[in-house]
């Protein structure tokens, strides 16, 4: 339902302004109501926990509370995970989906349950998935975005409130750069730094000002400059490029982090946070990865889902434990997740159905480490070390340059793709080309006296 990697930091059609320190993970781990999904380092998925819609996509409806094997994927580079549905994104650019399909979160023009992985239909050139509570959302390499499932409160964007089951084009996005998936609604940050929003605002999720629901984008007021989006259960969160994060929806557990449990339908400033470069929602909580590797969380608690050694709601972002070095983080409806730098994967939170994967069905307010699991993905790394780079232009369909440098530094740059192979290199920084590479999205990496990487487009 809620995952890593929102945001591909991109103002305007021109500019990709990377300033001081970003990171940002593939999605190579997912959390949904009571399970997990994991991506192994050979491209395949493992997962754990409730598999009573056959979410763990192994052949069965047999829950597990350890690591299993997900059927006949290869070449996945990132997961999502619904409320008791998976989606998984292949290399190729495809998007596959197992579990409940009962409002057509499947995509595959059936509304009938699946324990393995089946084709999304009619989808290629996608570069990032996301799951709602009951809906799926695809953001293809040309910006558009696609979306089926449920649709009670418009959360598809369809200017309508049919469920579909399989994937229709938001028509009136276009120059998404990134996308998200709350319980009911969904969030799209646009090119130019803004956000929209469409389907349930009862709690003031979409950022409006008021609290009526929206079959169709609208945008999120007072709102420029955003960089990554994450979208909770019935709350929203955004980073904006000068590093502050906003916050706005149901508060009721604290989730919001502003200090009390009062809903806002428009964004708050949350003051107390610095250094954010990642920010990830859960059904009732919130977590941000800082730059210098620890963790923080908020609102609801009675499941442990904040990592803090005890069941006590906050109000206000407190550390998890001394957790540090972690690079990738997901939540869930009541467990959390968080990926070490050297590779080790931690959860806690929730576990009376195994979601945890440690072997037991006992929750945990501590992190724990499941058993079993595979060497998982360590996807590309962007970051800059407090440097202010320019990209441009970006997308492009043909040449790039990247301007900020400083020459004494610079060695030569590589363009990798989305596993991490280096496709291009080039000993120049301007009118780099990469007319050859098909469209979507690949990492630049610049090596020299200090290395950082960034996102360029190729449409």
């Amino acid at each position: 339902m809620m995952m890593p990697i929102k945001s591909i930091k991109n103002f305007g059609i021109f500019f990709l302004i990377l300033i001081s320190i970003s990171n940002v993970q593939a999605q190579v781990c997912a959390a949904g109501e009571s399970h997990t999904l994991s991506i192994c380092m050979d491209g395949s998925v493992k997962a754990w926990g409730f598999n009573g819609h056959g979410q763990l996509g192994n052949g069965s409806i047999t829950d597990s509370n350890l690591p299993i094997q997900v059927n006949s994927l290869i070449n996945v580079i990132a997961v999502a995970a619904g409320s008791e549905f998976s989606l998984a994104l292949k290399s190729d650019g495809t998007v596959w989906a197992w579990g409940d399909n009962g409002n057509g979160q499947l995509g595959n023009g059936s509304n009938t349950d699946s324990n393995f992985p089946v084709q999304v239909s009619f989808l290629s050139g996608i570069i990032a998935i996301e799951t709602g509570g009951f809906h799926s959302i695809a953001l293809k390499n040309d910006g558009t975005v696609w979306t089926w499932g449920w649709n009670l409160f418009g959360q598809l964007g369809h200017a309508n409130n049919n469920n579909c089951n399989i994937p229709i084009q938001v028509n009136s996005l276009s120059g998404v750069i990134a996308i998200s998936g709350g319980w009911n609604h969904s969030l799209f940050l646009k090119n130019n730094g803004t956000v929209m929003s469409c389907g349930d605002n009862g709690n003031g999720q979409l950022g409006t000002g008021n609290n009526f629901d929206s079959n169709f984008p609208i945008p999120v007021i007072t709102l420029t400059s955003v960089i990554s989006i994450g979208a909770g259960g019935y709350h929203s969160m955004v980073l904006k490029n000068d590093g502050t994060v906003y916050t706005w929806g149901a508060n009721t557990f604290g989730q919001l982090g502003n200090g009390n449990t009062s809903d806002s339908n428009v964004p708050i400033l949350i003051s107390s946070l610095a250094g954010i470069i990642e920010l990830e929602g859960g059904a009732l909580h919130s977590l941000a990865l800082k730059s210098n590797g620890t963790l923080l969380a908020w609102g609801n608690n009675v499941n442990g889902e904040l990592g803090t050694s005890n069941n006590t709601n906050s109000n206000i972002p407190i550390s998890v434990g001394s957790l540090n070095g972690i690079i990738a983080i997901a939540a869930g409806y009541g467990h959390s997740i968080a990926l070490k730098n050297n590779g080790d994967f931690l959860d806690w939170g929730a576990n009376a159905l195994g979601q945890l994967g440690n072997g037991t069905n006992i929750s945990s307010n501590f992190p724990v480490q499941p058993f079993g699991l595979c060497i998982v993905l360590n996807s590309i790394k962007e970051s800059t070390e407090n440097l202010s780079t320019i990209v441009y232009p970006n997308p492009t369909n043909a040449t790039f340059s990247i301007s900020g440098l400083a020459i004494n530094t610079f060695k030569y740059v590589e363009i990798l793709d989305v596993s991490g192979a280096c496709v291009l290199t080039s000993n120049f920084c301007n009118d780099i080309d990469i007319a050859k590479l098909r469209n979507g999205f690949y990492f630049y990496r610049v090596n020299g006296d200090v290395k950082y990487t960034g996102k360029i487009i190729k449409q």
